[in-house]
């Protein structure tokens, strides 16, 4: 095995004018590898290399002046290496400046401009600009609205594993919104989001499974489902758990613990959770038992 190069190596390099040398000295003073640890002058050698044109430098200053790491905050100047950086194609500087100009952080604020940014970076595999990019055609950010492009982007941010991206990928795959409808494929892409806990997906993982849609009804699943994202607080999911409880869906009857869930969904600002608990105190527990039902066709929704 070739023995690692020591920092004295890397000094002498670094003081003869290498740029990669200046760089790798910066990292071991940043780290405290092989010399103390030292902010200060990890940025004076950083800063030597960046002044060379090396782009690894040159996000690292501009980060170290985002951050304040030997060297005082100032947002404007962290930009201004990020920018040199991204001109040089370094994608991480590249989501970093588009970030900037969505946030007005450092910039005066631009969608366009953000959107550029981000567009490099997520052409690069970026995955954090893959997603920001699917958001901007959603929401018509820098950009025009486009289904086909948003779906096209969410697949390749799902595809690294974002639970967000997978999530709201199988909801565009349920409805056949910007992709040809594909209820099993949802199916399967709300599942991957719904083990790594995003609420949602666990959410509609559970009504596809009271529903059958995509794949085999099973009550028992969808309790499962129903629960993990209540437990974590979303409204919709508290609500259907209580549904389950009050009619028997997969478990056994327990009025005391669907009431339960009523109150937490209409803690969490359900409408729906509300009003059913304000039907309650009103009116009879027929009239209540009766008004439930009609909730509960609405709550099978994909959302």
């Amino acid at each position: 095995m070739d023995e690692i190069p020591s920092f004295s190596f890397f000094l002498e390099q670094a003081e003869l004018g290498k740029k990669n040398a200046q760089y790798n000295v910066g990292i071991l003073y940043s780290l405290g590898n092989g010399v103390a640890k030292d902010e200060q002058k990890a940025f004076e050698w950083f800063r030597k290399a960046a002044d060379q044109g090396l782009d690894l430098a040159q996000y690292n200053v501009g980060h170290c002046y985002k951050e304040g790491c030997g060297v005082d905050i100032d947002e404007m100047e962290a930009m201004s290496w990020f920018r040199k950086a991204a001109d040089q194609g370094f994608s991480a500087a590249q989501y970093k400046l588009g970030h900037a100009y969505q946030t007005g952080c450092g910039v005066v604020k631009d969608e366009q401009e953000a959107f550029y940014w981000m567009k490099e970076a997520a052409d690069q595999g970026v995955v954090g600009a893959q997603m920001a990019i699917a958001v901007c055609y959603m929401d018509g950010t820098g950009i025009e609205k486009n289904a086909q492009q948003a779906a096209i982007w969410l697949r390749k941010a799902a595809d690294q594993g974002v639970p967000l991206a997978q999530s709201i990928f199988g909801v565009y795959l349920s409805l056949g919104f910007g992709v040809e409808k594909d209820e099993c494929e949802a199916v399967d892409w709300f599942r991957k989001a719904a083990e790594q806990d995003d609420p949602a997906a666990q959410l509609n993982l559970g009504f596809c499974y009271a529903q059958g849609q995509g794949i085999r009804e099973n009550k028992q699943a969808a309790v499962h489902w129903f629960h993990k994202a209540a437990s974590q607080g979303n409204p919709e999911a508290q609500y259907n758990l209580g549904l389950c409880y009050k009619n028997g869906r997969g478990v056994d009857i327990d009025d005391d613990e669907a009431e339960n869930w009523f109150r937490k969904a209409a803690k969490n600002g359900l409408a729906a959770a509300e009003q059913a608990l304000g039907y309650k105190f009103r009116n009879s527990l027929e009239e209540w038992e009766a008004m439930l039902g009609d909730f509960d066709a609405l709550s099978k929704r994909i959302s």
